[in-house]
């Protein structure tokens, strides 16, 4: 049966946009995942799904192959994690088999789609060390200072695109949207953000529709707590990469007593139909901080999944897990086998389990380490105010 190979329902239900608003397969793709060259949010309509690259991906996988797009995914579950393919599976349920049986010999489909993924630019209030210019404009100088890549033209195209006052997506339109995920930058400090939240409330669909953020959680607009309470459903899904002075470190001009401060506040501000996440994309220059980071969130009241969603950084890959030294993996390692998940909900425990099996794919790389401590020692010394990643490995006393 086709449910039992490598299906995505985000090819049948989805549409998502870089942040230079041209489409993209989904936020998770690995590589060149445009659906088309120039193709934007701001012409796609009701029909975009059965464009050639949407109906090739689906007649893909129906035949049992994973497209290219798709290995991050692959993957993940290959060390027997949990890739957001299967949680999306999960969440789509039954109704696989409908979209499946209904779907055509040329992969078209007569679908229309009820979710949309936007990142409505790159502004950002942040400088982290794993994104790049294209996530955060704030990096533009830095990418430029230390000499790294990134395309020049394709962030000039952002700026051009999301700079307009005026900010036509026909999709908002669609009777059929339910869902409508932000990204960023920082989606919380988007001008159009609100300005379309505004629209929903107006118009009498909010009530129907679920709002999902991915954020660093800095600022809380006031006009949005009055103008959640509107909506179906809020998701929030922070960004937790460490706490403290890890956390600052590796999301430079950040505060962390503000980014605690808010997130005690949205906990306690009594919206009935929001949800709290915490996602952490593991890195080399977190991997220390994971004991303080799962004893911080332990703290934090049991009526949420207070454990993250841990995820292994992909790019660049002297970041990654495996950049990171030994004896340093290898304490974490142990703090973490040790944590009390007792203390744990049933969730919370998977959620841990799926942070060992991430830990547990570890293979000391000794190249991508000698870069990552190069690319540190350069960022360090740039970002002074910061402090150096050896103070955060090798505290005083």
């Amino acid at each position: 049966m086709a449910v039992d190979k490598f299906i995505c329902p985000l090819l049948w239900q989805h549409v998502s946009c870089h942040p230079d608003g041209d489409l993209r397969v989904c936020c998770h793709g690995l590589g060149h995942n445009k659906i088309e060259e120039g193709l934007s949010i701001f012409e796609a309509d009701e029909n975009v799904l059965n464009h050639g690259t949407y109906k090739s991906l689906r007649l893909q996988m129906l035949r049992g192959d994973v497209p290219s797009v798709c290995q991050s995914c692959f993957n993940i579950e290959k060390i027997g994690g949990e890739s957001p393919r299967l949680k999306y599976l999960q969440a789509t349920g039954d109704e696989l088999e409908n979209m499946i049986t209904e779907t055509q010999e040329d992969g078209s489909i007569e679908r229309r789609p009820y979710e949309l993924d936007l990142t409505l630019g790159n502004s950002c209030n942040f400088k982290c060390r794993m994104c790049s210019p294209m996530f955060s404009d704030k990096l533009i100088e830095t990418f430029d200072h230390l000499g790294l890549k990134y395309n020049r033209e394709t962030v000039s195209k952002i700026k051009e695109r999301w700079n307009q006052k005026d900010i036509n997506i026909p999709l908002l339109e669609s009777p059929h949207l339910k869902s409508i995920i932000f990204q960023g930058g920082e989606p919380l400090i988007y001008r159009h953000h609100l300005d379309l939240l505004i629209k929903l409330v107006k118009s009498g669909r909010a009530k129907k529709m679920t709002l999902s953020y991915d954020t660093n959680f800095s600022v809380i607009p006031p006009e949005c707590l009055e103008l959640w309470k509107e909506f179906k459903s809020i998701e929030l899904d922070i960004s937790l990469d460490g706490v403290g002075k890890t956390f600052e470190y590796i999301r430079y001009g950040s505060d962390w007593n503000k980014v605690e401060s808010n997130i005690y506040q949205i906990l306690k501000s009594g919206l009935s139909n929001l949800r709290v996440q915490f996602s952490t994309l593991l890195q080399a220059g977190l991997v220390h901080d994971l004991k303080d980071l799962l004893d911080f969130c332990l703290e934090l009241p049991d009526n949420m999944n207070r454990i993250p969603k841990f995820s292994l950084i992909e790019s660049p890959d002297f970041l990654s897990l495996n950049a990171t030294k030994k004896d340093v993996w290898e304490k974490s390692y142990q703090q973490i086998k040790n944590f009390p998940v007792m203390k744990l909900s049933k969730n919370e425990v998977a959620h841990y389990q799926e942070l060992l099996k991430l830990l547990g794919s570890y293979q000391f790389d000794p190249e991508l380490h000698f870069k990552f401590l190069a690319h540190t020692k350069a960022l360090d010394k740039m970002n002074s105010k910061g402090g150096s990643y050896l103070e955060l490995i090798n505290p005083t006393p």
